[in-house]
């Protein structure tokens, strides 16, 4: 496995050495993840414009961007005097082990995301426009309507998304966040319900490129390792000095993250989903935060950015990360019934069956953690500022007091595509 990685490593290395040697003899004319420039010639010809056409184009950091390793940028082009807004995302190749997690977790997932989604009529995404992406290069650079500012509101406005500080005002920040969440809980049951326990999903080749797609048939262990491997490696170098990292532990929390880093194998994961029977499973966003959603304040709806992840597995991970990453403690305790409650009846709306809201509950209770155990160790292990690292833990920590007190250890299965804590471990 350790292998692997490296001959990944010194691939993308080689990769990025040609690359700005390529670029420097022949500047794209079109934007990449190395040089995102974006022309007004270009822009004309992605647009199938009038060559004569009056045309600016003004590009910079996008200002509300939040994001940990993809480098966003807003994109203003002006024709004819009229305002077209875009965002342009890549992810930062510069950086080596960037472009070599790129290459290890399929980069191309995102910009087929758009695809799948636009081709499926989901209305849950921006329009793509432009995709330049490669898995044997792990770089990729797409652009994509930018809705707003008028009638649209980052979902972590209603909620703060307290990490990094409360977020300035924006129109129609003042409305209820109970109406905002159900919004979330709409857009999820419909992405949940429209392929739900549906088997193409575990065996077909057209979903093949969704993330842990062949680990139910035994396939893609490498991958697997790997983001698993590096959890459990900054787990190791936390735990060595648990009393000096930064983040006030709760003993209980620390205990059922060393039991279940040590309950979690390969062949554990491999024969929990043999053994599956009733589990439900579909295809779910995979980095399921505020912080990817907007919302359509004419329309009452939610979109969704960020479709990296995008993956086959159980669909209460997506609903527990959002709980777990953006509502405080006692918000959640106060309306989490009624908002789980709320995305099972908009599954059976959607025409879910055979699944009970005693399920659905339960199933909330029992996966919510999953996904976010591991992002803990994973941020905590982060150059992040203390505060939002407390933040996440009390978070954490909240949920298992209220849902796992006495359960001894959690199976983990996918964790977001982080490979930097293996590459330099």
């Amino acid at each position: 496995m350790e292998l692997e990685v490296w001959l990944v490593y010194g691939w993308a290395t080689l990769v990025d050495v040609l690359t700005q040697v390529w670029y420097k003899l022949c500047p794209p004319s079109q934007p990449t993840a190395t040089c995102t420039t974006v022309t007004p010639a270009f822009m004309r010809r992605l647009l199938n414009l009038d060559p004569t056409a009056p045309l600016t184009v003004e590009q910079g950091a996008l200002s509300e961007n939040r994001g940990l390793s993809n480098n966003m940028q807003s994109i203003d082009v002006q024709i004819d005097g009229v305002q077209h807004r875009f965002m342009l995302k890549s992810n930062m190749v510069g950086q080596r082990r960037v472009r070599a997690m790129g290459i290890f977790f399929n980069v191309t997932r995102e910009s087929r995301a758009y695809t799948f989604l636009e081709q499926r009529n989901m209305d849950l995404s921006p329009k793509m426009i432009y995709a330049n992406a490669s898995a044997w290069t792990g770089s990729s650079c797409i652009i994509m309507e930018r809705l707003g500012p008028d009638g649209i509101c980052g979902v972590n406005m209603y909620f703060g998304n307290q990490c990094w500080g409360v977020p300035p005002f924006a129109p129609g920040a003042e409305r209820p966040y109970d109406q905002v969440a159900r919004a979330v809980m709409e857009a999820q049951a419909r992405l949940h319900a429209s392929d739900w326990c549906n088997p193409a999903l575990l065996h077909g080749s057209e979903f093949s490129w969704l993330k842990s797609q062949g680990w139910y048939t035994g396939h893609g262990r490498s991958q697997w390792q790997a983001g698993f491997e590096a959890t459990a490696n900054s787990w190791q170098r936390i735990r060595k000095d648990l009393a000096n990292s930064g983040t006030k532990w709760d003993p209980k929390l620390v205990a059922l993250i060393d039991a279940s880093m040590a309950a979690t194998t390969w062949d554990s994961v491999q024969a929990f989903l043999r053994g599956a029977g009733g589990q439900v499973f579909s295809i779910v966003h995979g980095d399921c935060h505020a912080s990817n959603m907007l919302y359509d304040l004419q329309r009452e709806r939610v979109v969704m950015v960020d479709w990296s992840e995008l993956a086959v597995w159980h669909p209460m991970t997506d609903i527990g990360q959002f709980m777990i990453s953006d509502v405080t403690v006692p918000v959640r305790r106060q309306h989490e019934k009624a908002w789980v409650r709320h995305y099972w009846e908009q599954l059976c709306a959607n025409g879910v069956q055979d699944y009970t809201w005693e399920q659905c509950w339960q199933d909330y209770r029992e996966r919510s953690l999953e996904r976010w155990i591991l992002m803990l160790v994973l941020l905590v292990g982060m150059p992040l500022p203390p505060v939002a690292k407390q933040y996440f833990h009390d978070q954490v920590a909240a949920f298992a007091q209220d849902h796992a007190a006495d359960v001894q250890s959690i199976l983990l299965g996918p964790t977001i595509s982080i490979l930097s804590s293996a590459l330099e471990g």
